[in-house]
């Protein structure tokens, strides 16, 4: 056993029973003596006592008991899933260290993300798998192509190249397409017919006004509100052109191309529901394809990381009503006999750039509350459960200003994830590489 685990073990037995009468003393104060304790500082003394530092050096290795900590509860897993805050520098650098651990020592070789899934298939193959400089001049030759594409997003993809043993795409991309440009390319490879060609030709022009240069937004040719109804049409025109067949290469790009349209177009027109529900389905389902590859390849349960937005990895259902991608994974591990482990991933700091967490995400002002803002600290949320069911913390919820959709959010994380995950004067990701603005 690892002798960090090791003492990790004996720590947290010594100190568990310490935990329960230190937790029931503060419940027994507030209740008994209402000039004394108030039962906001029992929430605080709940969070800290399970609160646990996290340590990154230079080189990006992890450490501390919070290292251990996630040493332990990734022990026997199948899915580790990592739902983060976007476009910091931190995140990524974390979750890679993370994955090295698990590839080392745990058979994990496979990362799923939250990216286009043509772009993240080219990532796996060559000349680009494991190449931090080809995946770089990837970025840059197709802005749209990488949904998230940070310096540190970019080498977190070409790491896990290197690192993956395994005999599948290393890179699982599980989210609908931005960018049109790098999918006409690879289709004007495969002889289409003329028909065909003629199609692409014409939305191969239209796209290199729009995507040879990247915003706010995303904003692309693919998910300008003024092309999406035009680009419906002529999609499903092109789809038409062709005899496609399940499974081929040739269905993997028009399919693609097709959803990331309609679930842009669905966000345009204001189908908020449709447009939550489909964009969750195809993670789900492109999971589920590069898994079955894996599996098939490799003849073994693929055991996967994956670094998906916060609100797609908790599990239970989203704010618009649709059982989350989290959720699924969570219950997939389950089915194999096995356990998935959820870490939700925020930056605590009001300053490089950033806006204060609890302005846009004021349920987590009672973990920001307990812990410094000068590290980085993991949170065990499993031990505060029973407080929550018992009604123990309904008041204390209500005194520090949650109003009822930030307790009902406060909620979702303490029941959807196994930990948080706070980062202490974390920074915004850097974009050197490719030149476009992080915003």
């Amino acid at each position: 056993m690892d002798l960090g685990i090791l003492r990790y073990k004996i720590r947290m037995n010594t100190l568990s029973y310490l935990k329960i009468a230190a937790q029931c003393f503060c419940c027994y104060f507030s209740i008994a003596y209402t000039f004394g304790q108030t039962s906001h500082s029992v929430l605080n003394s709940l969070i800290h006592a399970n609160s646990y530092e996290l340590t990154l050096d230079s080189n990006g290795d992890l450490g501390g008991n919070g290292f251990n900590f996630i040493k332990e509860k990734t022990q026997s897993v199948q899915f580790v899933n990592l739902g983060e805050q976007h476009q910091n520098k931190e995140i990524p650098i974390i979750a890679t260290s993370i994955f090295k651990y698990l590839n080392k020592l745990k058979g994990f070789n496979y990362v799923a993300l939250e990216q286009d899934p043509l772009i993240a298939r080219l990532s796996s193959q060559e000349p680009y798998k494991g190449d931090r400089k080809r995946i770089y001049e990837l970025a840059k030759k197709y802005l749209h192509g990488f949904t998230f594409y940070s310096d540190q997003d970019l080498n977190l993809v070409a790491d896990v190249g290197s690192l993956s043993k395994g005999k599948g795409n290393a890179i699982w991309g599980a989210d609908p397409t931005i960018g049109m440009s790098h999918y006409l390319d690879e289709l004007l490879k495969l002889k289409p017919s003329k028909e065909a060609e003629n199609i692409l030709i014409q939305l191969k022009n239209k796209a290199n006004l729009y995507e040879n240069k990247r915003g706010r937004n995303f904003e692309s040719f693919m998910s300008g509100k003024e092309n999406v109804d035009i680009n419906k049409k002529t999609l499903e025109k092109l789809k038409q052109s062709y005899r496609l067949t399940e499974g081929s290469y040739t269905n993997f790009l028009i399919n693609n191309l097709i959803v990331g349209n309609r679930v842009k177009w669905n966000y345009h027109f204001k189908n908020h529901y449709m447009h939550s529900y489909e964009r969750e389905e195809f993670m789900k389902s492109r999971f589920i394809q590069e898994y079955n590859t894996a599996y098939k390849l490799d003849n073994k349960l693929p055991k996967v990381m994956t670094k998906f937005g916060i609100y797609h990895s908790y599990s239970g259902m989203s704010e618009n009503n649709v059982l989350t991608f989290g959720n699924f994974l969570h219950e997939f591990a389950k089915s194999n006999g096995m356990d998935s482990f959820t870490l939700a991933m925020y930056v605590n700091s009001d300053k490089n750039g950033y806006s204060r967490l609890e302005k846009w995400a004021p349920y987590m002002v009672p973990f920001i509350n307990s812990v410094s803002k000068e590290k980085i600290v993991i949170i065990d949320v499993l031990p505060l459960r029973e407080y929550y069911v018992k009604g123990t913390l309904s008041n204390d919820l209500k005194k520090l200003g949650l109003n009822n959709r930030d307790i009902l959010n406060f909620k979702r994380h303490l029941f959807g994830v196994d930990a948080i995950l706070l980062i202490g004067n974390g920074t915004l990701a850097t974009s050197f590489q490719t030149g476009i603005k992080i915003e």
